[in-house]
């Protein structure tokens, strides 16, 4: 376990190097003492002179991650100069693709989004082909008959095969553990079950039953009560979104089986976001492990695309970014470059010019 997380976190540190200084505005790396105040305003003015405009649609705004990728996306934005409107689809992919054809209708140059369904809003993205509006994925692949200009990704795959051996390493093979899943049918949860299906029959765990639960909390709750009344000797929890963590905590507690890493009954839990709340639970001793799914490293992505690219009326060429995956554990969990230790109330990430350095946009 300890080689894995130090190359896990060796590729993270990479990205908090300080890059050299470059004075171009538009140049491909930029200062980070200075981005924020010199570099970044005025960057979303068009050659006409006129700001770009923006949209961004996400999934729903239920979960800290989604808010978070969203309300960055859009601060960044909005520093460069950037006219940005922003909507949810509460979980209604034809409400978002609806939005979509509102914001070509209003005449905007470009549409982030963090799709409800990967494949059900690619006709909406075809209708932004169609009118030359750009369209960036954040977070979630989009496919189907479209073209999407460019996809700031993370590893789903990797993340939930990483779920696996995290608990293969600490629990040893033929460990149990059911999983609480997010939505399947979109990209991110069908990766993660991917991932983790992978990990299981490589380090020979015991997975007794995949639990559909939609990203709810209510969901995971109801499902760890009945996983339990089943299976009261359960070793371990996975889930898909630290989203649905309160729920399964919820659950621990209504049978008396929350307890910390150090007591005796322990059941393991192994996540994915790093939000603010799964933070607090590995501080406290109930969650072991969640994997770093940066919302602010996406977003940073997704408007070095716009603000590099599609400003100059440059081609994106259906580029990709991937992010990797990096685990959060007791034993870094205050490390100050995880979003979930970032308050977005306090506007611009320190990282972000490390992250907009670390990922070029070819």
């Amino acid at each position: 376990m300890k080689k894995m997380m130090k190359r896990f976190l060796l590729a993270a540190a990479t990205g908090a190097i300080m890059m050299t200084v470059f004075s171009p505005a538009y140049s491909e790396e930029v200062s980070p003492e200075t981005f924020e105040s010199e570099v970044l305003p005025g960057l979303a003015v068009k050659e006409d002179g006129t700001p770009l405009k923006a949209a961004i649609t996400v999934a729903e705004l239920d979960s800290e991650y989604v808010i978070a990728v969203q309300q960055y996306a859009q601060y960044l934005l909005e520093a460069a100069g950037a006219e940005v409107t922003v909507s949810s689809a509460d979980g209604d992919v034809e409400n978002q693709c609806n939005q979509v054809y509102d914001f070509i209708e209003k005449g905007v140059d470009v549409v982030l989004i963090q799709a409800a369904d990967s494949s059900a809003i690619a006709p909406a993205v075809k209708a932004c082909n169609e009118a030359g509006v750009k369209v960036i994925a954040m977070g979630r692949k989009i496919t189907g008959e479209c073209v999407v200009d460019y996809s700031a990704l993370i590893d789903d795959v990797s993340m939930g095969k990483l779920a696996a051996q995290y608990i293969c390493d600490n629990l040893g093979e033929g460990a149990t553990v059911t999983t609480m899943q997010g939505t399947l049918g979109t990209a991110s949860a069908d990766d993660r079950t991917t991932g983790f299906a992978e990990g299981v029959e490589e380090y020979k765990l015991d997975n007794i039953r995949d639990n559909p639960c939609d990203w709810s909390s209510e969901n995971s709750m109801a499902a760890m009560n009945d996983v339990l009344t089943t299976n009261p000797d359960i070793q371990s929890v996975f889930l898909h979104s630290d989203c649905m963590l309160s729920g399964v905590i919820s659950g621990l507690i209504q049978s008396e089986k929350l307890k910390t890493a150090d007591e005796d009954g322990h059941i393991m839990i192994v996540s994915v976001d790093g939000a603010a709340s799964a933070l607090e639970y590995i501080r406290q001793g109930y969650v072991d492990m969640t994997v770093d799914n940066s919302p602010l490293v996406l977003a940073t992505i997704s408007v070095k695309a716009v603000l590099t690219k599609v400003v100059a009326g440059e081609e994106l060429n259906e580029g990709v970014s991937i992010v990797d995956a990096v685990p959060i554990t007791a034993e870094n969990v205050d490390e100050q470059r995880f979003w979930g230790n970032f308050d977005l109330n306090d506007g611009y990430w320190s990282e972000t010019a490390n992250v907009w350095n670390l990922y070029p946009i070819q």
